[in-house]
């Protein structure tokens, strides 16, 4: 299966962060801080065994909903920085979806 995503392009984050404004920066930066710390939050009420808690319920609900705006910002900074890598990402999914799916297929 590994042979499929070999042609998939990479994307480089250090070599896109400087492409990207001093605000789509902040923005990112300080949602990804965010995430880490609402995720760290469940960590936490999973190891106590109180996943399924109510103390646990602000991180889930805060991890998901940050993951979400991380996700619209970074996609959106992408875009604007980036904007071959959405054609090669495309690109790639699609010449690989006939052997993922059929993974006995040749790749040739």
């Amino acid at each position: 299966m590994s042979e499929i995503f070999k042609n998939w392009p990479r994307f480089d984050g250090l070599a896109a962060w400087p492409k990207l404004s001093p605000e789509e920066q902040a923005e990112i930066g300080a949602l990804a801080l965010e995430l880490v710390v609402a995720s760290r939050g469940m960590d936490v009420a999973y190891c106590s065994g109180l996943e399924e808690a109510p103390v646990a319920r602000p991180f889930l609900s805060a991890a998901t909903f940050l993951n979400d705006q991380l996700e619209d910002a970074v996609g959106d900074a992408i875009a604007g920085a980036v904007p071959a890598f959405d054609d090669a990402l495309s690109d790639a999914i699609t010449s690989t979806a006939p052997a993922i799916a059929s993974p006995t297929a040749s790749s040739s």
